[in-house]
């Protein structure tokens, strides 16, 4: 199928359209790894860019990426990296790990749709979503951790050294250890 034109109005007892103009669409890409078989799958899908409804499709589409790949219900760990960029060159990129009882598929989609808020809702620079990249690695292990303590080596941190941070984490069903990660603080550190 091919688009012939675009939706204008949609209402309780009619919906109507003009053919030939094309709707403006966001571009998502979503790759989706099962840990537990070994298998990537990729989709893409171009959804409304629409004030109220770009959000909600976004989040759609990466929840039925999931549960496509991996499975619609039961627990699971998902590791999520994504980028949001914005039509005036903005881009948000983050990533996370979610573990979820339920449904990992809602888990995943959460944070993108609230970056995409936030965007949109810049008070200094609002700005449509224009491209979003997505890509989730799923396992059905439990890989949540609890922060249990959190302290440095140093006992000031100053502009331009190093702060090494101590982070003590208790696995779900382990015992704890220690992360330790070494910051650099910029120059220009305000004190």
């Amino acid at each position: 199928m091919k688009a012939v034109g675009a939706l204008r109005m949609d209402v309780t007892w009619s919906v109507g359209g003009l053919i030939g103009p094309q709707a403006p669409m966001v571009p998502v890409d979503i790759s989706v790894t099962d840990e537990t078989q070994g298998r990537t799958r990729a989709y893409h899908v171009d959804v409304a860019k629409e004030k109220v409804l770009t959000q909600a499709l976004v989040s759609m589409s990466i929840a039925n990426a999931v549960e496509a790949a991996f499975r619609p219900v039961g627990e699971g760990t998902a590791h999520v990296r994504y980028e949001v960029e914005g039509e005036r060159g903005a881009k948000v990129q983050r990533e996370n790990v979610y573990w979820d009882r339920g449904s990992i598929a809602a888990a995943c989609t959460q944070e993108i749709g609230s970056t995409i808020y936030v965007l949109r809702r810049n008070p200094f620079e609002p700005q449509e979503p224009a491209r979003v990249s997505v890509s989730v690695s799923l396992s059905d292990k439990n890989t949540a951790a609890a922060i249990e303590e959190v302290y440095t080596d140093e006992t000031v941190a100053k502009a331009g050294e190093k702060l090494t941070v101590h982070v003590v984490l208790r696995p779900w069903d382990g015992k704890p250890f220690e992360k330790v990660v070494e910051l650099d603080l910029p120059e220009d550190l305000e004190r």
